[in-house]
Order: structure tokens, then sequence, then C-alpha cells
């Protein structure tokens, strides 16, 4: 006797022709659906925002021409403080644009073709990335360190070394920690380091 399928659940009958004794009903696993336009709107909108980084934030500052001119040392308990919360938060806004930022949106943008890597790129920054992609992270170090050309090759170098360790500090911190906390941690040592190189340099033009 052949059963049939119930409608509600919409299965699949498998009868055994060998002994035809048992009938196996297998549910119908639903078709997942995407939605295209949804989809293609968002990645439109980061393409659309990523350039606008990019031609005011990010490029700019690789063709900066004008010499450094090293400030003069602040003098009193205000002017420290003034010079401390300006070196902290140029410090906060290279660290979020430069290793957090820049590489997120590589990320998203370039997914296809680094889709056998990372299948499932990161879409907001408190998503950490399970597999880094080399060739995005380089990019990103790379643009970091073309960002002090104006400083000397050596601060480029340095800038180059300074940014693996700092993106390689964060992307570990974000496995365990808050991407907030990640960030904040970066920076006070980003901040702690630039504060140490201005006494340097004060020190030796004296």
């Amino acid at each position: 006797m052949l059963l049939l399928p119930k409608k509600s659940f919409s299965p699949y009958l498998i009868v055994n022709k060998q002994h035809k004794k048992a009938a196996v009903f297998i549910k119908k696993q639903p078709k997942q659906t995407m939605k295209p336009f949804t989809a293609n709107k968002t990645y439109l909108f980061i393409v659309i925002e990523f350039t606008l980084i990019c031609g005011i934030c990010i490029i700019p500052p690789i063709f900066y021409t004008h010499p450094f001119i090293l400030p003069h040392k602040p003098v009193g308990i205000y002017a420290w403080f003034q010079f401390i919360s300006r070196i902290f938060i140029a410090a906060f806004y290279e660290e979020l644009l430069y290793r957090i930022y820049l590489p997120n949106r590589l990320y998203i943008l370039f997914n296809p073709l680094i889709k056998k890597t990372n299948p499932k790129p990161p879409l907001h920054f408190s998503q950490p990335i399970k597999k880094c992609s080399i060739s995005i992270e380089t990019f990103a170090i790379c643009v970091f360190a073309a960002a002090h050309l104006y400083l000397g090759f050596f601060s480029v170098l340095f800038a180059a070394v300074f940014g693996i360790i700092t993106r390689y500090a964060y992307l570990k911190l974000t496995h365990y920690i808050s991407w907030i906390l990640s960030l904040s941690i970066i920076t006070i040592a980003h901040s702690g380091w630039n504060t140490i190189v201005y006494l340097y340099l004060w020190q030796k033009s004296l």
C-alpha cells in the first residue's frame, strides 16, 4: 500500500524497492531565499561611503608635503593637558581609521575575491575576523605607512612595523574583549609612544 505524504509537511516518499515494506518520509527543507535588492543596496552604500572616506581622510595624508615642525614644549598643567588630549585624539583617529575601518571595509568590498579565505566577512567592527587575508592586511599597513612619507623614510618604516604590531594586538584582543576596549588599549599605547617621541625630540633640541 502506497502512503501519501501529508500536505502540511510536504515530504518526499522514499520506498524500499527491494522489500517494499517500509516507507520513510523526509521533510522537505525550506529554501533559503536572499534579498538581492537589499544586499546590493547595502553594498552600494558601503562603496559610496568608502569612496568618500578615502577622498577625505585616507588619500590626502599620502600626498602631504609640508615639513614637520616640532611644537613648543608645553609649560604648565593646562598646556600639558591640551597637548596630551591632542595626542590622544590623533592616536584614536589613526587607530580607528587605519586599524579598524580600512581593513573592515576592504574585507567587505573584496569578499568575492577572498571568499575561500574568509567566507563570512565582518559586517561590523564588533565581529572578530576568523581568518585574515594577507593582501588586505598588507595593503592597509602600507596605506598607514605611506601617510608618514612627509616625515622621511625611517618614519615610514617604523610606521609599518608599528602598524603591524597594533593591528595584530587588536585582532587578538577582539577575541577576548569588545572592539571598543581593544581600540582603547591600542589607542593608549599609540598616544603613549607619540608622547615619548615628542619628549625625546624636545630633549634632543636643547
